[in-house]
């Protein structure tokens, strides 16, 4: 799939405001997708750009600035094409799985009754089966969109989903709680999706799943479309938590100083 993507963050500050060090996560990851072109348009323009990778391998670019501004603004323009993945199979061991310890990173976090309740569930009806479980999970979460509030959980026919909504608000959220409690190891994902437009009508960045399968390597879901991550989506970054998907993160002084942020996806694709 064709990708043509233009991503615009704007910051505006009521009175001008000295900006701290910046960094982006904002390039495409190179194993899902041929990028023919990327930019970044940053505006005022920094006075240094340094290329890295963070704690993930995740690419990053920091940014410093001098002076005083009461704006930020910063473009994203990319091109790309996605393929399809070929199905790979593998012989797997029946849940819970033993995650490796190399895995450990992608187990963190405390599993919670409600969670649990809900895995051990799903994995019975799978009878044991992680391909068939996580396959089951996506379904199960599928059509809940946005923030899972008691309104729309409660619209499910599973009571243990509605007790969990106070635990893990999120889809994404659940999709990797309910993961790693079966012993998968899961992450947190950010790009975007070319399946189609948010329920207010307009492109947004997404967050999806991503789990560990011996033998099969890292296998994208996507909860809130009930799908097998392919050749729709283009991620960005990978982190075992929301807070290491952030596409910008940085820092501004300015006593009294208030900040308004605006931002703008417009995702075009083609066959």
């Amino acid at each position: 799939m064709q990708f043509s993507i233009r991503h615009v963050t704007e910051y505006s500050y009521s009175a001008p405001v000295k900006l701290g060090a910046h960094r982006l996560r904002l390039s495409p990851r190179p194993d899902g997708a041929k990028v023919e072109d990327h930019q970044i348009h940053i505006s005022p323009p920094p006075v240094s750009r340094r290329r890295g990778s963070d704690l993930y391998g995740n690419a990053v670019l920091d940014l410093e600035f001098a002076g005083s501004t009461k704006h930020l603004k910063i473009e994203t323009v990319i091109l790309a094409r996605t393929v399809t993945q070929a199905a790979q199979k593998a012989a797997l061991t029946s849940l819970p799985l033993s995650p490796p310890p190399n895995m450990s990173f992608c187990m963190v976090g405390d599993v919670l009754a409600p969670v649990a309740r809900l895995s051990d569930q799903i994995a019975e009806e799978a009878e044991g089966d992680p391909l068939l479980y996580l396959e089951l999970l996506c379904d199960r979460l599928h059509g809940v969109t946005g923030v899972a509030d008691q309104d729309n959980l409660a619209r499910l026919p599973d009571p243990v989903l509605v007790q969990a909504q106070a635990v893990v608000p999120k889809l994404t959220s659940l999709f990797v709680a309910c993961s790693r409690a079966q012993g998968i190891p899961a992450r947190y994902v950010s790009g975007y999706t070319g399946l189609d437009k948010a329920v207010d009508g307009k492109w947004h960045l997404s967050i999806w799943a991503e789990v560990h399968l011996p033998g099969l390597g890292w296998i994208g879901y996507d909860p809130s479309f009930g799908v097998v991550v392919n050749d729709a989506h283009i991620a960005l970054c990978a982190a075992p938590d929301q807070l290491g998907t952030l596409p910008l993160e940085g820092a501004y002084w300015g006593a009294g100083v208030q900040s308004q942020l605006e931002y703008a996806v417009e995702i075009e694709t083609a066959e």
